[in-house]
């Protein structure tokens, strides 16, 4: 019987040499020692390939780089004290002089992770950790004003914000290739609900960012219990964690008590490897590539990651790079959805950016072709700094559809002040892409001279169920602005004065001539779990008339008055 496993591979140099990287076990999960190149096979986009070279690495000289991912949302409180015990003696014991380590956990910022040897930091961070699997009460400023109340949509940006870590701790890792890396993750999962589907959309760009930085996913799962043998009945959540160590060429292990034993597998994993070496056929394309890689022997295991990124050719990367003069960025609007996007200040030069979408009201191409428009079922964000620092890379769903933790119906992240750079995948119900949308976001520093209005949410909902939710933040703002009079708004806006203190708003509903018809008063601030900062106004439409109409929101100062405008239509 032949091991088969999934291999990943990193390029030397730019040619067509390519190295993959396999862990070989035996029965007892011992590294296996003695191979030669005649005891492997190596598939290439399903196809053999001739070996140059196998290579036993026993690198316990050479530096490792390890990104602690803590998952505090979905760990349970009572397993804190063992993890946090276990891994303070790893740190104590089995971090060698020249490693490096960083330990990422819910909330921390991901603009800038920095891999540190200073071994009272990490001793410090890993001693905060307390798990809060179940327990939806806020605890910070952040998750008290900006994360939503209603246990749904708090499991859906919980999940987001797991995610995000692990592709943040992935391209930081891709920057260290000096380093064997690899990533460690305590959590017991989270739901899902396509549960057809072992790994989740933001679960599969994490798997593509760490296979791109060489670092194995080591997965603790405190409180999950393996499935039987036959796998049937298998936790959706540890269906998932399984992918994503697999198809990373990492291990998942269930339970305290398996921490240490983990954790020194992995430190045995990354010292002691095989090095596969092959002439690519496919040259420097610079394409992804499926790798599988066979041992013949049997009662032997092979784990590596999913593939590997070929290097680009020099004149392949010269052909792609623009001309000197041409632009680097184009931009593009797609005409298959609308978005909305909003930015509240957190603290200094920071913003925490909101961004929804939905299908465009055209949904049909014009008379004189019967083809009928695609449909947007699902979008795939990626927002990144102008230096291409990642800040949100997944799925998103329609601002009109409920959250799920699988695809939550909004994108969220932190960024500094300036550019951010948005592209979105369009795709379809199949998944299948149907388009792309490419834009420019600014998020402004507040103004020295004036208050700042940032851009006002418009909540739509039609039931006094929806108008709790909406006040629970689980309602996503939504980028339409055509209504009906049995739809009632709930308008957001964030306000400030230049000293940073919450600014007072008041709002004005004019006709299509701008002409003032009413005042609109804000909410109670004591009735709503608005943040400080963001005022709440109730406007039920079953009182206007069809037509067109705009609110006025205005913060006065000495010097005058700073307003912003929110236009919208009512049908009958």
């Amino acid at each position: 019987m032949q091991a088969v496993a999934t291999a990943a591979a990193a390029a030397t140099n730019t040619d067509t040499a390519i190295r993959v990287i396999a862990v070989v076990t035996d029965g007892k999960g011992q590294p296996l020692n003695g191979l030669k190149t005649s005891d492997f096979e190596l598939l290439v986009d399903g196809k053999p390939q001739a070996l140059d070279s196998v290579e036993l690495n026993s690198g316990i000289t050479t530096p490792r780089a390890f990104a602690f991912v803590l998952d505090e949302f979905h760990t349970a409180a009572g397993d804190s004290a063992a993890v946090r015990e276990g891994l303070l003696r790893f740190v104590d014991k089995d971090l060698r002089p020249a490693d490096v380590a960083v330990v990422i956990k819910p909330l921390d910022s991901l603009v800038r992770i920095t891999p540190t040897a200073d071994r009272d930091a990490l001793r410090q961070a890993i001693s905060t950790f307390e798990g809060r699997k179940g327990d939806y009460t806020p605890r910070t400023p952040f998750e008290r004003n900006y994360m939503a109340q209603a246990p749904a949509a708090v499991a859906s940006a919980r999940a987001q914000i797991v995610t995000s870590a692990l592709r943040a701790v992935g391209m930081t890792l891709s920057q260290k290739p000096d380093l064997r890396p690899a990533i460690v993750l305590v959590s017991d999962g989270f739901a899902r609900m396509r549960t057809e589907r072992d790994l989740p959309a933001n679960l599969q760009v994490a798997v593509r960012v760490a296979n791109r930085a060489d670092a194995p996913v080591y997965a603790f799962a405190p409180a999950l219990t393996p499935p039987p043998a036959d796998g049937e009945g298998a936790d959706p959540a540890f269906a998932a964690l399984r992918a994503l160590t697999t198809q990373t060429g990492g291990e998942l292990f269930t339970g305290t008590s398996y921490l240490a034993n983990g954790l020194a597998q992995m430190t045995r994993e990354l010292d002691r490897h095989y090095v596969l070496t092959y002439r690519a056929a496919h040259g420097s394309d610079g394409r992804f590539h499926a790798v599988q890689v066979a041992v013949k022997r049997q009662g032997v295991q092979v784990r590596a990651r999913a593939g590997y990124v070929a290097p680009m050719s020099a004149s392949m990367a010269a052909a792609l790079a623009p001309a000197p003069a041409a632009p680097t960025r184009i931009l593009k609007r797609s005409p298959l959805i609308q978005s909305w996007s909003g930015v509240i200040p957190i603290e200094g030069n920071r913003r925490h950016v909101t961004l929804t979408w939905e299908p465009s009201m055209l949904t049909s191409l014009p008379r004189s072709t019967p083809v009928q428009r695609p449909r947007a079922s699902s979008i795939v964000v990626t927002a990144s700094t102008a230096d291409g620092v990642i800040l949100f890379d997944g799925a998103v769903g329609p601002a009109t559809e409920a959250p799920s933790p699988d695809v939550p119906n909004r994108a969220m992240f932190d960024a500094p002040t300036g550019g951010v750079r948005i592209d979105m995948k369009i795709l379809d119900a199949k998944g299948v892409v149907i388009d792309t949308d490419a834009r420019d976001m600014t998020l402004p520093a507040p103004r020295k001279d004036s208050p700042t209005i940032y851009a006002p949410a418009v909540l739509r909902v039609s039931s006094a169920r929806e108008f709790r939710d909406a006040l629970n933040d689980v309602t996503a703002p939504v980028a339409n602005r055509d209504f009906r009079r049995t739809d009632r708004l709930l308008i957001r806006v964030p306000a400030f004065e230049t000293s940073g203190a919450p600014a007072r708003v008041t709002a004005t509903i004019l006709n299509r001539w701008r002409q003032s018809m009413r005042d609109l008063p804000a909410m109670d601030p004591s009735t709503t779990s608005a943040p400080p900062g963001v005022t709440l106004f109730d406007l039920p439409l079953s009182s206007f008339a069809p037509g067109e109409y705009t609110i006025r929101l205005t913060v006065a100062h000495p010097s005058g008055t700073v307003s912003e405008h929110v236009t919208f239509r009512v049908a009958g």
